[in-house]
């Protein structure tokens, strides 16, 4: 992921070779979204795996403060860059300065990775020669329903932060005439709320169960969905931060305890693999497609109804998906395994039988 986003910054320019600067910058950002979704699952599984049971909300939301802390640290070096240039400097190679400082993460993440330790449950795994050669295959072949649940689960969190945090900026700027600087100001503004709000509330389905903080979240989203956009059209900058900052607050109680609850839903042999790809179904559905579809709804309907409705249908398929998953707060990880264990043991009996015959 690193080494894709200095790469965008050496990147030839369109004068240079023409079509293909374009395309590679396509090839990298795929990159990019590509090594995020292997990076998400393991960091996740690594703080909680690592946590005790009473605790495994609040360690959880510590990598989901990665999306947040990304956004003020891109916009504090675009700013310094911008406000250190002159507009001609910063168009010719000015904006490939903070892709280039990113190696410094690099470093970091990699500092991290070489001293840290395979958490106890799973090295426990890995002594009794039990994980999973086809992780991919197991995990549809043990939690089908579960993969598809959390899939559901979280489209709408990632939806409402595409929304917040990327689709406004265009919104704000075409069809509210609003200065890019303004808005970028209230996203940054969003997103140090999140960072408290995503702690707080991970920390709070420790307590009072993920499915209770998950659920109010899907209710309040779909009651914020028009006021959301009614605020917004207004055009005053105190009620487009509000609408803003609600919204954030409403992804986090969804966002927040999002990161244990996936975990706790899968054996450890498959639980990077089934979190991982849980949580890709809804980035595609919620992360990918939402400032598409909502930049279609706008077009095709001229009114901003279309996309909180829109925002109300997410809701729902969250709603409903997280209404189906078994709470697992309160869990033992050990006690996933033993189910999983056990759905293993009767497809083997099952193989076993179909041989026989």
């Amino acid at each position: 992921m690193g080494l894709a986003t200095v790469a965008i910054g050496l990147l030839p320019t369109y004068a240079s070779i023409g079509v293909a600067a374009p395309i590679l910058l396509v090839a990298l950002r795929f990159m990019q979204g590509f090594a995020v979704g292997g990076e998400w699952g393991g960091a996740v599984l690594m703080t909680i795996e690592h946590a005790p049971r009473e605790k495994r909300g609040l360690y959880g939301s510590f990598p989901q403060l990665g999306k947040a802390a990304g956004i003020l640290l891109v916009n504090a070096a675009f700013l310094s860059v911008v406000g250190a240039l002159s507009q001609e400097q910063f168009a010719a190679w000015g904006w490939r300065v903070p892709f280039l400082l990113s190696i410094v993460l690099i470093a970091i993440g990699l500092y991290i990775r070489l001293r840290i330790e395979e958490s106890p449950i799973f090295r426990q795994v890995r002594e009794t020669q039990s994980e999973a050669r086809m992780p991919i295959v197991d995990v549809f072949r043990t939690y089908p329903r579960e993969v598809f649940l959390a899939g559901g689960a979280c489209i709408t969190t990632i939806a409402m932060g595409y929304l917040v945090q990327v689709y406004m900026l265009s919104y704000a700027t075409q069809t509210l005439g609003l200065a890019n600087s303004t808005i970028l100001t209230i996203v940054v503004l969003s997103a140090v709320i999140e960072l408290f709000a995503v702690v707080g509330l991970a920390a709070l389905s420790d307590r009072v169960g993920r499915r209770k903080v998950f659920m109010s979240g899907t209710i309040l989203g779909a009651l914020w969905a028009l006021p959301f956009f009614w605020f917004i059209d207004t055009g005053s900058l105190v009620l487009i931060a509000i609408a803003m900052v609600v919204m954030m607050v409403i992804a986090s109680l969804m966002y927040g305890p999002m990161a244990a609850l996936f975990a706790e839903m899968f054996g450890t042999r498959v639980r990077y693999s089934g979190a991982s790809v849980g949580y890709q179904i809804g980035s595609i559905i919620g992360g990918a497609l939402t400032p598409i579809i909502a930049t279609s709804l706008f077009a095709a309907t001229g009114t901003s109804t279309s996309i909180s409705v829109y925002m109300i249908v997410l809701c729902v398929i969250s709603f409903v998906s997280i209404f189906l998953i078994t709470e697992t707060y309160q869990k033992d990880l050990g006690e996933v395994d033993v189910r999983e264990r056990e759905l293993l043991a009767g497809a083997g009996d099952d193989a076993g039988r179909s041989s026989a015959r």
